[in-house]
């Protein structure tokens, strides 16, 4: 899925160039953006999800340690400070797990609502390009004034691109999970 949305994303790249470079730029200012956003909730989710890991090792084995010295704690009525115990490591695995899942979830949300405003950014920028008779460049040179179904075949392809980047950021918080775990079973 990656590499399907990484290809994706250069193809509509180039044919947007094909299209208008002005109209790309529009793309391009807010793909940065939004690249920005995908990069800081992944960083933020992968350093909660590594401590949320860790968490789950020291839950397992405070678990495992318990039901161990169960006999132990029955005899000397220490059940109390057990289950006292379990619920700070088990609250403290809870909230980095929180953490984690809500830079997670508020990613989509967010790139699609930058979609949102960059199809709307695109929209007007097309129109007032057609408006004033603005010279279209694309990658062939200075053409034609922008047409009408340049504009809106424009708008299919960005709308098409900022897809295929909010997908790609929900995969790489994916990866970064199963990195996450991985790391605590090979330490």
């Amino acid at each position: 899925q990656l590499l399907n949305n990484a290809l994706t994303i250069v193809v509509l790249f180039c044919l947007m160039l094909i299209y208008s470079i002005y109209l790309g730029l529009v793309v391009i200012f807010f793909a940065v953006i939004m690249i920005l956003i995908s990069k800081k909730c992944a960083g933020i989710s992968s350093k909660a999800f590594l401590k949320q890991q860790r968490n789950l090792a020291n839950l397992e084995g405070y678990v495992q340690e318990m039901i161990t010295g169960q006999k132990v704690i029955k005899v000397f009525n220490h059940e109390e400070e057990v289950i006292k115990g379990f619920d700070e490591v088990n609250q403290t695995f809870f909230k980095e797990g929180e953490r984690g899942n809500k830079f997670t979830n508020i990613l989509m949300p967010i790139l699609m609502n930058m979609g949102h405003i960059m199809y709307i950014c695109v929209a007007l920028t097309g129109a007032l390009l057609i408006a004033f008779n603005v010279p279209n460049l694309n990658v062939t040179g200075l053409g034609a004034p922008l047409a009408i179904g340049t504009a809106v075949s424009f708008l299919i392809i960005s709308r098409q691109f900022t897809a295929a980047i909010s997908h790609f950021s929900q995969q790489i918080n994916s990866v970064v999970l199963g990195t996450a775990s991985a790391r605590r079973i090979f330490e």
